[in-house]
Parts: C-alpha cells; structure tokens; sequence
C-alpha cells in the first residue's frame, strides 16, 4: 500500500495492488481517495503511478479493479483506458439493498502503448506511510 500525498505533504489518499498471482501475472488495484480532496486529480495519478509499477516493475500483464456499479470513478478508469468487462449481478449488500459491481481491467500492451513514453509519473506523492513497512507489502 502507498499513501497519496498532496502538495503540502497532507495524506489525502491510499492505494496498492493486491491479489497478486505471480503465476497469471495478474494483480487486483486498491484505490481510496478522501472526499475532501475528490476530483482534484489524485485518483488519476495514483493509479496510472500503481498501473507503471504493476506493468513495469512488477511484470504484470493484467491489472483489474472492481467498483459499485454506480460509482463515479467508473468515468476516470474508463477515461484512462480501463476496459468494462463486466458487471456482477446483486454482487454486494448495502444499505438494505443488492447492489451491482463492475470489473474494469488494463493489459500491460494497452498501458504501454497509451502511457510508457508519455510524461514521467510523478512518484514522490505516492509513498508508504510512515507506519507500514514496505518490505512486510
């Protein structure tokens, strides 16, 4: 897990990958931004700054998220090149209801192609927190 950070250095954020398979090569993105900072571009940075890590360092091949299907960051992953693969039926409980989850899900061959000779990621606002070891990650 990293932290997001702002400008004056003020948690804003977290993100990671988790559900990694070394075998399938695949990894499962982890995004919270806090409502506060929403819609100031964090969400953006931090996962193209997972999906760099995940492709390039990590040697993934498939990075995959889910979200409620009413979600408004399904615009951000689709506008960054994201494919909807699917939507999960009643997938989740919440507040007294069913409700449906969308998949959306990158391959290194799109990521590459879209992004890798694009402008450098800006990593010096995603870091670990202060209280996670990165190596126990």
């Amino acid at each position: 897990m990293f932290g997001v950070y702002d400008t004056n250095d003020v948690a804003v954020g977290v993100c990671g990958l988790t559900s990694i398979s070394p075998l399938n090569q695949t990894g499962e993105f982890s995004l919270y931004i806090d409502p506060f900072h929403r819609r100031k571009g964090y969400a953006k940075a931090a996962l193209l700054a997972l999906l760099d890590i995940g492709y390039m360092q990590m040697n993934l091949n498939r990075i995959w998220g889910e979200t409620f299907s009413f979600n408004p960051a399904s615009r951000l992953f689709e506008s960054i090149g994201m494919k909807n693969e699917g939507t999960l039926r009643a997938s989740y409980f919440k507040e007294g209801q069913f409700v449906d989850s969308i998949i959306y899900a990158m391959l290194r061959d799109e990521y590459v192609s879209r992004y890798r000779f694009s402008s450098r990621i800006a990593y010096n606002q995603y870091r670990y927190p202060s209280d996670i070891d990165p190596s126990a990650c």
